[in-house]
């Protein structure tokens, strides 16, 4: 009977190990996961980071058009109105700019919510993991407590 008990025991041993192993690649899988997205999130906020840069010098342009268009205005009418289309220029880069700002921010977004997600799931196999080794170490106890009465 004890060692059949054993038996049990050795196979729920092998049962938790393999259970650990499945979840120590789930945890590296996610690991990797989680890099690429971190490399994904890094290149995103360069792009992100150079579109504002453009952006800011883009805005300073425009704001210098505008007080040149509103002094020369007085002055010249033709300057005037090439002022007023380069005004309208800047403004439609601005306006491309912007959005094209909005969407790098909305996917910065998602990639950040993606690995809040990836985060959760490691941190749930992690969970495992240690669930399954402390069902491990209690298993081994119990085997030698066993071996223990076994010898005497």
């Amino acid at each position: 009977e004890l060692k059949g008990l054993e038996e049990y025991l050795k196979g729920k041993a092998v049962k938790a190990d393999e259970e650990k192993q499945r979840w120590t690649a789930r945890l590296d899988e996610e690991r990797q996961e989680r890099v690429r997205l971190l490399d994904l999130l890094s290149s995103t906020k360069t792009e992100l980071d150079t579109l504002a840069g453009e952006a800011v010098v883009l805005v300073s342009e425009f704001e210098t058009a505008k007080a040149v268009h509103e002094v020369d205005k007085q002055r010249r009418k033709e300057e005037a109105d090439a002022d007023s289309r380069h005004h309208t220029e800047l403004s439609k880069i601005v306006e491309r700019l912007t959005e094209q700002v909005a969407i790098e921010q909305k996917r910065q977004r998602q990639t950040s919510t993606e690995l809040l997600a990836e985060t959760s799931r490691r941190a749930a196999a992690e969970l495992h993991v240690r669930t399954a080794q402390r069902e491990i170490q209690s298993l081994e106890t119990e085997v030698r407590v066993i071996a223990g009465e076994l010898k005497n």
